[in-house]
């Protein structure tokens, strides 16, 4: 019998059987005759049954064998589905298999009563939707009409004692599963095996053994004693291993492991956060980078939600987006809310250029700045959406209770899964308290700033709305206890040395957990642009001032260079007067595209359309010139203000000049092929460090979006008890928070999957078992993490491989008998 170490069986022995043989139709004459109507037949002879079925009910075959064979097999209501089947002579037990090799199956042998009990299967369809074709033994083909020579067969999986295995697994669906994460890795090379061999083995013994296997040396270290190895087709590395270990001249053999490079992003201020490492976030990011479906709201003093390494993780209302200027579209008594709200002044900029300190737009940045897009800074989350949500007054600092009250109301409203909160005062508030409860109510984590003045705030000065989270009596007119809410999560600041920040405040039992908060780079407001257009080719080189055009993309110092090539008006297949206008050259990939601002037939033709024609070409940059008189009376203020794209996105540089400055450039273009460098550089650096709680409750809020992001089913019970159990221990934090630690993101995430969730979607079900299939068929299947991850659960037997064991306990425990 085969058991699962440390699992308590309660299937005596359970088969899980898969096939994905999709055989489309032949173009050519049949190699032999098909009958195309369904039909059964079984026949029976010594106890062995043989099989020749088309098109029948699963449930209908197993009934004839049962009757056949004289065996007892039960047939759960979840058994359906057809199959085309053939084989002879066969055992009831291998007759099973092969009437399960089109679909999952879990079954079960009683041996008190010797009898079989099949207790469910899931359909896989073929091509077409057809049932897919068995081929057992040299039997023919289905419906496909070729010969058994003709087709794949399957490799025969070695299975262990009293697990009958199946064939090969069902090929993996066009797209991840929901939650799944798309960029994870295999662990292993499949197919392949690592053996060292003993001191003393012969090269003729080790070849004897090989060729006993069927396996091809692939690389040779003698020094090592150490041999790569291919094995044959259809050898599972499993059945390899133990077949190797057997032989008295190998000393050690395993897979052949795969690393990867960590996921260290390009930014360039990356190098810079030390707080990104410390919490383990690149070996997080091979697992997942976030999910745009999962919406993190930041309270604060506005977002720069035109930042470079913001705007696209910004969240938009798309029902204002696509409706009327000034009309309340989707009616919640916010007009034109694309990007937000700024409660403090009441309009929908949720963004003060005047915001000296950048808190907001730097809270922003550290959860969710775009990484890996070759500027700025990383952010704990690449693929967040963030809402800004103003409650600073412009040109002030204080956050007002009635403000951060409002916004929360619109963060339910509106979707968030976090609240970041990196703000507090020491007077607690009933009707604050209330909308946090809210927030509870709506099943939303408040991840919140534990204060900045040194306190123990277990033996006072509590700060709110962290403290939020222990009982509090608030005082107003009467006392009126207020019960500690458990969707608060209140956050202390480190140092890198993991040290307690000194100006932080801390408290065992009134803060959960601690993040990095000391001297963190990232995100500050961006004031504004230094744009130019300089001829490179031209004698003497010819500079036009510019201006970047908002939304538009920056460049280095030194900026991009480029051949420029007239664009025309920028239409791409537009057809205006009966002409078909195609402006925009296939040279222009790669280099500079110049466009004049102005449409063909009066109706409009807006700069980002423009700019898009060109971006569709490949184009590196952009620059538009004006079509209207250098008239300095006239109240078009192009040349002075520039343009706009719109709204965020992911826009390549584009600045815009005047009307004389553009014909120069046409000018010098029609005498000879013309370079041109195009700037658009930030006049201050759009990156800052700040240190401060404020920075640390961030870390927790992108974190928790990366969570939920990967496991949409979960809740903020579950997600904040991941973050603080699974923080590293520091000695220096033991009495200063609950947890003890600071938090570790590798660990918060892969603790949240559960044993045998191959996956990564935080549950188990038949994708899990599909994923241990392949990888036991010799299939590149990736995992969500390599089996050496800590908290990852994968292996449920504990011995660094994804196999049978794996495929029987998912199965068991998605069909409730586990």
């Amino acid at each position: 019998m085969y058991t699962v170490p440390g699992i308590k069986m309660t299937i005596i022995t359970a088969i899980v059987a898969a096939c994905a043989f999709f055989y489309p139709p032949s173009s050519g004459g049949s190699a032999e005759s098909v009958n195309t109507q369904a039909y059964l037949v079984v026949e029976s002879d010594d106890g062995r049954v043989s099989i020749d079925a088309r098109d029948v009910e699963i449930a209908e075959l197993l009934r004839a064998v049962a009757q056949k064979t004289k065996t007892n097999i039960s047939i759960g209501a979840g058994v359906s589905g057809k199959i085309t089947v053939k084989l002879s002579a066969a055992t009831s037990a291998e007759a099973l298999k092969a009437i399960c090799q089109n679909s999952a199956v879990v079954y079960e042998y009683l041996p008190d009563t010797n009898s079989w009990r099949v207790l469910r299967s899931f359909a896989v369809s073929g091509a077409n939707g057809e049932t897919p074709a068995v081929l057992l033994d040299g039997g023919t083909a289905g419906a496909s009409g070729e010969s058994a020579a003709s087709q794949k067969r399957p490799g025969k999986i070695a299975a262990p004692e009293g697990v009958t295995a199946g064939a090969r697994a069902p090929a993996m669906p066009s797209s991840p599963p929901a939650g799944a994460s798309r960029e994870k890795r295999p662990a292993y090379k499949a197919g392949e095996l690592l053996v060292k061999f003993r001191d003393g083995a012969t090269p003729e013994q080790i070849a004897a053994l090989h060729a006993r296997l069927g396996s091809v040396v692939i690389k040779n270290l003698p020094k090592l004693r150490l041999q790569r190895i291919k094995l044959k087709t259809g050898l599972a590395e499993a059945e390899a291993i133990r077949q190797y270990q057997e032989a008295a001249i190998v000393e050690h053999v395993e897979l052949h492991a795969l690393r990867y490079p960590q996921a260290t992003p390009n930014d360039p201020g990356f190098p810079s956060q030390w707080n990104l490492r410390k919490i383990g976030a690149e070996a997080l990011w091979n697992i997942t980078t976030g999910n745009r479906d999962v919406i993190v709201a930041v309270i604060d003093s506005g977002v720069d939600y035109k930042h470079p390494d913001l705007r696209d993780t910004i969240w938009v209302n798309t029902a204002e987006q696509n409706g009327q200027p000034g009309v309340d579209d989707d009616g919640n008594g916010h007009p034109d809310d694309i990007y937000g709200w700024d409660f403090a002044d009441n309009d929908n900029d949720p963004f003060d250029p005047g915001d000296s300190s950048g808190h907001g737009t730097h809270v922003a940045g550290i959860i969710g700045a775009v990484g890996n897009n070759g500027v700025g800074v990383s952010g704990v989350n690449w693929k967040i959406r963030i809402m800004p949500l103003k409650v600073t007054a412009d040109g002030r600092t204080a956050f007002e209770e009635a403000d951060i009250i409002e916004a929360i109301d619109y963060a339910i409203a509106n979707g968030a899964d976090v609240v970041n909160c990196s703000f507090g005062g020491s007077l607690p508030s009933l009707n604050e308290y209330t909308a946090f409860k809210n927030l509870k109510q709506a099943g939303i984590l408040a991840v919140c700033a534990a204060g900045n003045y040194g306190n123990d705030m277990d033996k006072g000065g509590k700060i709110y709305p962290a403290s939020y989270m222990v009982d509090n009596v608030i005082h107003d007119t009467t006392d009126i206890f207020c019960p500690g809410l458990d969707n608060i999560l209140s956050v202390a600041s480190t140092d890198s040395s993991d040290a307690l920040a000194a100006s932080s405040n801390y408290g065992k039992t009134t803060v959960d957990v601690a993040a990095p908060g000391e001297s963190i780079y990232s995100t500050a407001p961006l004031s504004g642009t230094t744009a130019s257009v300089r001829s490179v080719d031209a004698s003497p080189a010819v500079e036009y001032p510019a201006l970047g055009m908002e939304y538009a993309a920056l460049t280095t110092a030194e900026g991009i260079a480029g051949a420029l090539y007239d664009c025309g008006m920028g239409y791409s297949g537009y057809t205006c007067e009966s002409e078909v206008m195609d402006q925009i050259p296939a040279a222009v990939s790669g280099n500079i595209a110049l466009i004049q601002r102005g449409n063909c037939d009066g109706q409009a033709f807006y700069f980002s359309q423009k700019v898009a024609n060109a971006m569709a070409k490949g184009a590196a940059g952009v620059i538009i010139y004006n079509n209207l008189k250098d008239d300095p009376y006239d109240d078009d203020n192009f040349d002075t203000e520039g343009g706009t794209l719109g709204a965020p996105g992911s826009w390549i540089p584009v600045v815009s000049i005047s009307k004389t400055a553009g014909e120069a450039l046409l000018s010098l273009l029609s005498k000879a092929p013309l370079r041109v460098a195009l700037t658009n550089k930030p006049t201050v650096n759009p990156y800052k460090d700040m240190t401060g709680t404020s920075m640390a409750a961030p870390h927790v809020a992108g974190l928790a979006g990366l969570i939920y992001g990967q496991c949409p089913s979960v809740g903020y019970a579950d997600i904040k008890a991941a973050i603080i159990n699974t923080s590293d221990k520091i000695p220096a934090l033991a009495d200063k928070v609950a947890s003890g630690g600071r938090i570790n993101a590798l660990a918060s995430l892969t603790s949240m999957f559960p044993p045998g969730d191959l996956s990564g979607n935080c549950r188990l079900g038949l994708e899990d078992a599909i994923i241990a299939l392949r990888l036991l068929a010799n299939m590149d299947t990736p995992l969500v993490c390599p089996l050496s991850t800590p908290n990852c659960r994968l292996d449920v037997n504990n011995d660094a491989m994804i196999g049978p064991a794996e495929a029987i306990y998912i199965l068991q425990k998605i069909s409730g008998n586990r």
